[in-house]
């Protein structure tokens, strides 16, 4: 069986059979396939019925475009240097405005989205991410170093990371420049503002 990974042949929601599918095409043993995908248990997610992870479907949909493992974890790319190459020219666009700190604070949370993490854990990463090859120590900081040396292979990686990111999530339907827009100069950040706290009467 030949398995088309065009993006047209596996235009839906990845599944534990996928995975399978997945291995078989780049004749992985299933421990070297957990490795790749960062996954504790081949078994239990081969079998998984439901959506996989996105981190998971998001490393196959890297596998299938760039095979082989990853560059790890020499000349690898850090997420500092992903956020610059990704975000950097829309927050220098509101440096020295009102923005500029909601500005930073919602590209942190793009990023976040595309490693299927949230803002906060974003802000941490990219405030100690500041050497080449850095290692992140918690089990989602693995899968995180794992999609950073897949990327690590490509010419265009942050057009690579948004591209696959987005029609990941589109598949499972969210589309992330809605959820998680990136600020313009046309679409500046906005945030809600909280009318007078109301006061409370007491009886006596």
């Amino acid at each position: 069986m030949i398995y088309n990974t065009t993006e047209s042949a596996v235009a839906h929601c990845f599944v534990g059979t996928d995975i399978e599918h997945w291995r078989n095409l780049h004749q992985l043993d299933e421990t070297s396939a957990a490795f790749a995908l960062g996954l504790k248990n081949y078994k239990i997610a081969a079998q998984q019925t439901q959506p996989i992870a996105y981190t998971v479907e998001l490393l196959m949909r890297l596998y299938n475009e760039q095979p082989g493992f990853g560059v790890w974890p020499k000349n690898q790319l850090t997420i500092e240097t992903l956020f610059q190459s990704l975000y950097g020219p829309n927050c220098e666009i509101f440096l020295g405005t009102p923005h500029a700190v909601t500005a930073r604070v919602d590209c942190q949370a793009r990023l976040g989205k595309l490693f299927g993490r949230s803002k906060s854990r974003m802000y941490r990463w990219l405030n100690k991410t500041k050497q080449l090859g850095a290692v992140f120590s918690d089990a989602t900081g693995i899968s995180t170093q794992i999609i950073l040396s897949k990327l690590s292979q490509f010419e265009d990686a942050a057009g690579t990371l948004e591209r696959l990111a987005r029609l990941t999530y589109q598949l499972r339907g969210e589309i992330i420049d809605v959820t998680t827009p990136v600020p313009t100069s046309n679409c500046p950040p906005q945030r809600k503002t909280r009318g007078p706290k109301r006061k409370e009467h007491r009886h006596v």
